[in-house]
C-alpha cells in the first residue's frame, strides 16, 4: 500500500528561524517602546506624525507575534508529532525528555532572573507569594491559578507551550496504549481531560493556533507559486489589521471599520492560518546564491537566543527603566538614545545568559537520554 504520510525531514528548514527571530524581537522592542515612551497620544502634538504613528503601531504587534511562535511550535511539534505517531515510531519517553529540556533549560534560570529583578524592584508584597508565583509558573499554571510572576508578561504564553506538550502527549499516551497498558490508557484519558479543563481557562483560540500550524506540516507544495504566496501574505496582513483594529487602544480609535473585521479571535485564526500557509511556501525558497545563504545563516544564529530573550527582556526593561532611563513623553535625541541603549543592553544580556544554558539544551538533551537509558 502507497504510504501518503508526509516523511519527518531531518534537513534544516529555510527562513523559518528568521520569522523566529522577528518575532521575538517584535514582543521585545514592543514591551521596550512601551516602558521608556508614553503612549502615542501622550507625545507632543508636533510629534505626532505619520510616519511615528506608523513606527508606534508596528511595536504594537506583541500578541500576533507570539501566535507566530504557536503557529511555528505547532509545525514542528505537533506536525512532526502526528506524524511519527501514524507511523508508530513515535516514543513517549524521547518526546518528554525532548520537551522538557527545551522549555525548562531556559525557563527555570528566566524565572529566577525574573524573581530577583521582582524582589529588586519591589514588586511582590512577600517571599511567600513569589514563591507561590514561582511555583505555579514553574508548572505552566500562569492565567489558570497564579500570575505570572513578577509581573513578566511575556511568561503568560509558556503555560499555553507547556500544556500543549501535555496534550500532544497524552493523545500520543492513548494511541499507543489503549490496546497494550490499560493502566497506561486510563492515565492518558485523564490528563486528556486535565487539558481540556486547562483549555476552559487558558484560551482555545491559541490552541487552534497551535493545530494549525501542526497541520501545515501536512501542507507540502512541490513549488513555489506566487499567486499562494500572494494569498498567505494578504492573509497575514488582513489578520494583523483585523486584530489591530478591534484591539483596545488609548491613542486611536477607529469605530468605522470594525464593521469590515470580525472578532479579533476570528483575526487570530486569519493571521494563524495565513503564517501556516507561508510557511511551506517559505522553506521551498531555499537559498541559493552565497549571499542569500549567509543571510539563511544569519538569522539562524540569531535564532539561537531568541527564546532567552523572549524570556527574560521584559525584568530588564523594566529595571532599567525604574533605575536608569525613565519612561519620556517626547521623542528627542536623549529619549531615543536611551532607548537604543537599553536594546543594546537587553540583547547583550540575552545573548550571555543563552551561552551557558539554551546554547547547552543539545547537549543537555544527549546526557538526559543516555541517564534514561542506563535506567531502563
Amino acid at each position: 500500500m502507497e504510504n501518503h504520510h508526509p516523511v519527518v525531514p531531518k534537513e534544516h528548514y529555510p527562513w523559518l528561524d528568521w520569522l523566529r527571530f522577528i518575532a521575538a524581537m517584535i514582543v521585545f522592542l514592543g514591551h521596550a517602546r512601551g516602558a521608556l515612551f508614553v503612549e502615542y497620544g501622550g507625545l507632543p502634538p508636533e510629534q505626532r506624525q505619520p510616519i511615528i504613528a506608523l513606527l508606534f503601531a508596528l511595536t504594537r504587534l506583541g500578541n500576533e507575534a507570539v501566535i507566530i511562535f504557536f503557529v511555528l511550535s505547532g509545525f514542528f511539534v505537533a506536525g512532526r508529532g502526528s506524524v511519527r505517531m501514524l507511523e508508530g515510531k513515535f516514543s513517549i519517553t524521547d518526546y518528554a525528555r525532548d520537551r522538557f529540556v527545551r522549555i525548562y533549560t531556559p525557563y527555570l534560570p528566566a524565572l529566577l532572573l525574573t524573581g530577583t529583578c521582582s524582589i529588586a524592584l519591589a514588586q511582590t508584597s512577600s517571599l511567600a507569594n513569589l514563591s507561590i508565583d514561582f511555583a505555579g509558573n514553574l508548572l505552566g499554571l500562569q492565567g489558570i491559578f497564579v500570575s505570572s510572576l513578577g509581573g513578566n508578561v511575556s511568561l503568560w504564553s509558556l503555560a499555553y507551550e507547556i500544556w500543549f506538550y501535555i496534550l500532544l502527549g497524552a493523545v500520543a499516551g492513548f494511541s499507543q496504549w489503549q490496546h497494550q497498558r490499560p493502566v497506561f490508557t486510563y492515565l492518558s484519558v485523564l490528563i486528556l481531560l486535565l487539558s481540556a479543563i486547562v483549555f476552559t481557562h487558558l484560551s482555545p483560540t491559541y490552541l487552534m493556533c497551535w493545530i494549525i500550524g501542526g497541520l501545515a506540516f501536512w501542507y507540502r507544495p512541490s513549488t513555489w507559486q506566487i499567486r499562494h504566496f500572494i494569498i498567505t501574505i494578504a492573509m497575514v496582513i488582513f489578520g494583523i489589521v483585523g486584530v489591530q483594529i478591534r484591539s483596545n487602544s488609548i491613542s486611536v480609535t477607529l469605530p468605522q471599520w470594525t464593521i469590515i473585521f470580525p472578532s479579533v479571535a476570528v483575526n487570530q485564526l486569519i493571521l494563524a492560518t495565513g503564517i501556516a500557509a507561508l510557511i511551506p511556501q517559505l522553506v521551498l525558497l531555499v537559498p541559493q546564491t552565497e549571499i542569500a545563504k549567509k543571510w539563511e545563516k544569519l538569522g539562524t544564529i540569531l535564532a539561537s537566543f531568541s527564546y532567552t530573550l523572549y524570556l527574560i527582556h521584559y525584568p530588564l526593561v523594566k529595571l532599567i527603566q525604574q533605575w536608569i532611563f525613565p519612561k519620556s513623553n517626547s521623542l528627542n535625541l536623549i529619549s531615543i538614545t536611551n532607548f537604543l541603549l537599553t536594546c543594546g543592553a537587553v540583547l547583550g544580556s540575552a545573548f550571555l545568559l543563552y551561552l551557558p544554558f539554551e546554547k547547552q539544551t543539545n547537549k543537555l538533551r544527549l546526557w538526559l537520554g543516555k541517564l534514561i537509558a542506563q535506567k531502563t
